[in-house]
């Protein structure tokens, strides 16, 4: 039944189970994940249950979930497996890349009217002068390099940057 949780989906990502569950025939059953507002079915293939969906209509967040099975004639249901999924937007992106973003489409010329409203130590950036710009731009590119670094490291890739040692 382990493989059955789940624990994390990411929006846009493609989930791809096949089970086959003692008790519950194909022609007989259809199972389905029910996760906040979604519904994740199966699909019968003879033998297994086949799940191939991408995760859409549902926003970031924890969600209660459960995989039911709904007999196909009387329609009785039985949960089967039930518990907690964290729910993450494959596009996150952190403060500092925002930041940074709003910072360059700003002096570039090319910011939204959410982008020069964006507040840095209490201003927003439209009023910033070029030089302060390109000042900002140079400490927010390093914030965001530091953390992709974070993000490699605990990836497992380890850190790009090379350390050199001269004895």
């Amino acid at each position: 039944m382990d493989t059955l949780a789940l624990t994390s989906l990411f929006i846009g990502d493609t989930v791809t189970k096949s089970i086959k569950l003692n008790g519950y025939n194909p022609a007989d059953y259809i199972i389905k994940y029910e996760i906040g507002a979604i519904s994740l079915t199966f699909l019968d293939d003879g033998i297994n249950f086949t799940l191939s969906a991408v995760i859409t209509g549902i926003t970031t967040g924890e969600y209660n979930y459960r995989l039911v099975a709904t007999h196909k004639t009387t329609s009785a249901k039985t949960t089967i497996i039930q518990g907690r999924v964290k729910v993450t937007d494959l596009s996150y992106k952190s403060h500092a890349r925002k930041v940074l973003d709003a910072i360059q489409s700003t002096i570039e010329g090319t910011a939204t009217q959410a982008q020069s409203e964006f507040m840095v130590n209490g201003r927003s950036i439209k009023y910033f002068s070029a030089e302060q710009l390109l000042v900002l731009r140079s400490t927010y590119k390093r914030e965001v390099a530091n953390e992709e670094a974070q993000d490699r490291i605990s990836s497992g890739l380890g850190n790009k940057n090379k350390i050199m040692v001269r004895f």
